[in-house]
């Protein structure tokens, strides 16, 4: 049975894929903070480290024979964090790959890797980097805006507001474009790279079946969920401002400045390759909806 480790296994995806591999047969090691015994009842095997500091977890990588590396910073205000947690850290699990003889390297990124999408896009687009000329077998999933299984950001967070606020807040006109990929669906993904072993040095965009504006998507979910809402823009000026403020006065970033370019910026719609080579069919969103 093949050694698979984990980093970001407590993650939403993380989550989801642990009974999945389980099931599989294949063994199992993950990176935490902390012994966790959530990961530990899925069929872990819990390593206690550091991204940052790959001397804690180094000797667990031996034997292992591919690496799936899901972990990354999504929302700062601490824009250091972006590229030390995502460009750094991703360099030094890299470095210990080759040390141990790591075969294949499954790295999660974004679909917003635009020059133009901000620190976080920055710091994947840079771990991508590190990632292609490392001498690995890799495989990169650019995904898109991961939705199912609860949570309360990103879409998720427009599926709660549907549900629980009597408006529905839109930052800016809303005609920047979004498609969203439920959780199944982007699991899949990564099980079926794993499983296919005649894939290496690939780049594919895992997403929703349809390009959407914003605006599409609200619109698509009240229908689906039979609810009437009224939608209110909030200018983008006074949500950064908003943003700024709680970036004052609080550690929790609920909102960003930095997800503003994420949302506007230029991202890849093809998901051709994965349709072809990963036998992607994934859910639209009422479809998602329907079966959740």
């Amino acid at each position: 049975m093949e050694t698979v480790f984990i980093t970001g296994a407590t993650g939403k995806i993380g989550s989801l894929l642990l009974p999945d591999l389980k099931k599989k047969g294949y063994l199992i090691r993950v990176l935490l903070p902390d012994n966790n015994p959530i990961a530990e009842n899925k069929g872990a095997g819990v390593i206690s480290g550091d991204l940052l500091y790959p001397e804690s977890y180094a000797s667990a990588l031996e034997g292992a024979g591919t690496v799936i590396h899901a972990a990354a910073i999504t929302h700062t205000n601490q824009i250091s964090r972006y590229y030390r947690v995502n460009s750094y850290g991703t360099l030094q699990l890299l470095k210990l790959c080759k040390r141990y003889g790591v075969k294949r390297f499954i790295f999660v990124s974004t679909r917003a890797i635009s020059t133009g999408g901000g620190h976080y896009s920055c710091s994947k687009r840079i771990a991508e980097k590190y990632v292609q000329g490392s001498g690995l077998e890799w495989i990169i999933l650019r995904l898109a805006e991961v939705y199912g299984g609860g949570g309360n950001k990103g879409i998720d967070a427009v599926l709660n507001n549907v549900n629980h606020l009597p408006i529905i807040p839109i930052i800016g006109n809303g005609s920047y474009n979004v498609m969203p990929i439920h959780i199944k669906d982007a699991v899949f993904s990564i099980l079926q790279v794993l499983g296919r072993k005649d894939l290496r040095n690939r780049i594919y965009t895992i997403a929703g079946p349809e390009v959407l504006t914003y605006n599409d998507l609200i619109d698509k979910i009240l229908t689906a969920k039979s609810i009437r809402k009224i939608k209110v823009r909030i200018p983008f000026v006074l949500a950064r401002a908003v943003a700024g403020l709680a970036a004052l006065i609080t550690q929790k970033a609920f909102l960003v400045k930095d997800q503003f370019p994420r949302l506007t910026c230029e991202k890849s719609d093809d998901i051709s390759l994965a349709r072809k080579e990963l036998d992607l069919a994934p859910l639209n969103i009422e479809e998602a909806i329907a079966r959740d």
